[in-house]
């Protein structure tokens, strides 16, 4: 199953909306496979109240765990709540999410600059393979990410990003000495 999001926030099936290679708006893409073995979400750098991360048991009715009956720590926001993550420069983040909610949406920054939005698309339900890949974030890059739902909660766990190594400062200067070393070398046989 593969899903395309809008900067609008809302997902819609991919191939519902065609956008032509040099269309001004782009997508994220979203796109679900099996379950992963669980692991502890990062603690929030900034979270509203009502946000109870890691917790080890369901409430009915009000926060339930992606994987179902209390078998995985999980990370949960309430409604009108969020929850903000700086992950280092990342171009693809990975979690599972049981419930995608039309209420639920993730926010992606780069360096405090708003670069896309994600939203659900069901209505309660869970998905049957709730793993989330979000991939093609408008920019191509981000380092901060805020789980928020504007209803009853967003509950999540295993949250990953794929890394980009950002290149040392070392390495930049000299890159850029060697490239002046060429430049003035290339001068003085002129």
């Amino acid at each position: 199953m593969k899903l395309t999001a809008t900067k609008l926030g809302g997902l819609v099936l991919a191939g519902v909306l065609a956008f032509g290679p040099g269309s001004m708006l782009e997508a994220a893409t979203v796109s679900f496979s099996a379950l992963i073995p669980s692991t502890l979400n990062p603690l929030a750098d900034t979270k509203s109240a009502g946000v109870i991360e890691n917790n080890p048991t369901d409430q009915g009715g009000v926060r339930l765990g992606p994987r179902g009956n209390n078998v995985a720590p999980y990370t949960s926001v309430d409604g009108g709540g969020f929850a903000s993550y700086k992950l280092g420069m990342a171009d693809a983040l990975t979690f599972v999410w049981g419930t995608p909610d039309t209420y639920n949406f993730l926010d992606f920054y780069l360096n405090n600059v708003l670069v896309d939005t994600v939203g659900g698309f069901g209505s309660g339900s869970n998905v049957g393979a709730p793993t989330a890949t979000v991939t093609n974030i408008a920019g191509g890059f981000f380092n901060r990410v805020v789980f928020r739902s504007d209803q009853i909660a967003f509950e999540y766990d295993s949250v990953s990003v794929n890394a980009v190594p950002v290149p040392a400062a070392g390495g930049l200067l000299l890159l850029g000495l060697g490239g002046l070393g060429l430049l003035m070398r290339r001068k003085s046989s002129v």
